[in-house]
């Protein structure tokens, strides 16, 4: 019974890797442009906290520009801190 528990375990392993591994191959690398974007976004706000300005602050003056947040909507004081916080 054991040896059959293990043999369906390493079974269930493989089957998620290779699912994992099939989904890996099928993303796609982000467009260059893009890059650019999340490049240039992220020195206008660390080139703002340099010059000390407040989470808030640059919030409002990324949503004064237009600029999306990180899923769609406004930018906030916590969404600066959690954007720098996963880029950098």
């Amino acid at each position: 019974m054991f040896q059959q528990l293990l043999k369906d375990t390493e079974s269930i392993a493989r089957d998620r890797h290779s699912r994992l591994h099939d989904r890996a191959l099928r993303m796609k690398p982000a467009a260059p442009a893009a890059t650019r974007q999340v490049l240039c976004l992220l020195e206008s706000i660390h080139a703002s906290r340099a010059k000390g300005e407040s989470f808030a602050a640059i919030a409002a003056e990324l949503n004064k520009q237009g600029l999306t947040g990180p899923y769609g909507g406004r930018w906030y004081a916590s969404s600066v801190w959690h954007y720098l916080q996963r880029r950098s």
